[in-house]
């Protein structure tokens, strides 16, 4: 319900003419937004891949490993990948992350504003 009151204050604040508009400063602002949040997602997803190899490496899977289960596994090559950790690796995946991030950064640049 904020975010509507938001986007329609924008919607007749864009009506207006009383405010003179910078479009270098528009192009800068959005561009530097997409490109911020393009690398925090990039950096993120990242960050994941590398905490979960990390993870299954070193067999935190939820608990301590007994002396059993040690000895049956002695090789750290089979590693074993999540599902979810291979899903935001994809680029489709990170697309949507990059693009849905930015509705709730534009509203919140816009109550700040």
């Amino acid at each position: 319900l904020a975010e509507n009151a938001i986007f329609a204050y924008l919607g007749l604040f864009l009506l207006s003419s009383n405010y003179d508009w910078d479009i270098f400063l528009l192009v800068v602002s959005i561009v530097s937004c997409v490109m911020g949040r393009l690398l925090m997602v990039l950096f993120v997803c990242w960050s994941i891949w590398h905490i979960h190899i990390l993870r299954q490496r070193f067999c935190w899977k939820g608990g301590v490993k007994t002396a059993s289960e040690h000895n049956k596994e002695s090789s750290h090559e089979n590693v074993l990948i999540s599902n979810t950790v291979v899903t935001i690796q994809e680029w489709r995946t990170q697309l949507v992350l990059v693009l849905a991030g930015l509705r709730g950064a534009v509203s919140l640049a816009l109550v700040e504003n």
